[in-house]
């Protein structure tokens, strides 16, 4: 709805009955996570990791179309490596955050041996990774040779090698509203934003929100841009990079250097 997470969502605004709704939903859900046995549990990780390999699958899919997308047009062909460089890495990405998914269900058992069970799954995860990761290739390969394209390797410029080794470190808790911080931006982050709006994809807003919670200290800029492009779209490592940067000149974020 409209006025949801806004500074107009007040006490006034709101519908007795969806927040009956609500209410109801989250106490079941909270009574059922409560009164969890083991078999609860890995009833939870088995639904989870269904999801997960659906996802997974869902994201080389749409890998494998951006590849046959870059690799049919010769005026996008030269953003062909880079592309290939990105996609690729995803497989992993997700991986990793679906494990991180799954395992919270071991938090409800008892029993060592069901949380094994769930332990496998998640390396069933990792050899699901390897599986999206070969389709990848496999379609990128098919791809050169269908349009007659020689391969070319990636050559990072200066600014997607720093985005590899700059971490960004919040100094708040909890999320930021994107409209918070765009009402601090300087206008030359502003102008920058409308001049290059059409290289940052969709979901921009929703980018902004999701990079802030990303920033933990222990991710660098590229692997926030990786699991950004997981979730929404191709993200571009410019738009994180000016981002972060911006948030920075606030006082909100400071950067550290990690290794490559």
């Amino acid at each position: 709805m409209f006025f949801h997470h806004k500074n107009y969502d007040t006490p006034d605004k709101c519908d007795p009955t969806e927040m009956k709704r609500i209410i109801s939903l989250a106490l079941a859900s909270s009574l059922f996570i409560a009164n969890a046995d083991d078999q609860d549990a890995l009833n939870i990780a088995r639904e989870v990791f269904s999801r997960a390999c659906s996802r997974m699958t869902n994201r080389t899919n749409t890998s494998i179309r951006l590849i046959h997308q870059f690799a049919k047009h010769p005026e996008k062909r030269n953003s062909l490596p880079e592309i290939y460089s990105n996609v690729t890495r995803y497989p992993v990405v997700h991986a990793q955050i679906e494990k991180a998914n799954l395992t919270e269900a071991k938090e409800l058992c008892q029993e060592d041996r069901t949380k094994q069970m769930i332990d496998e799954m998640a390396k069933a995860l990792d050899n699901q990774a390897r599986t999206e990761y070969e389709k990848i290739n496999y379609s990128y390969r098919l791809y050169l040779h269908q349009y007659g394209i020689d391969e070319k390797k990636i050559r990072p410029d200066e600014l997607y090698q720093r985005a590899a080794v700059v971490i960004p470190e919040r100094h708040f808790k909890g999320p930021l509203p994107s409209s918070v911080v765009n009402e601090k931006m300087s206008e030359e982050y502003r102008d920058w934003m409308a001049e290059n709006e059409a290289n940052f994809g969709s979901y921009s807003l929703s980018k902004q929100y999701e990079i802030i919670n990303l920033m933990d200290g222990n991710r660098s800029l590229l692997r926030i841009r990786d699991i950004v492009s997981c979730e929404f779209d191709e993200t571009g490592i410019e738009f994180v990079f000016r981002f972060a940067q911006e948030l920075e000149r606030l006082g909100l974020i400071s950067f550290k250097i990690g290794q490559t």
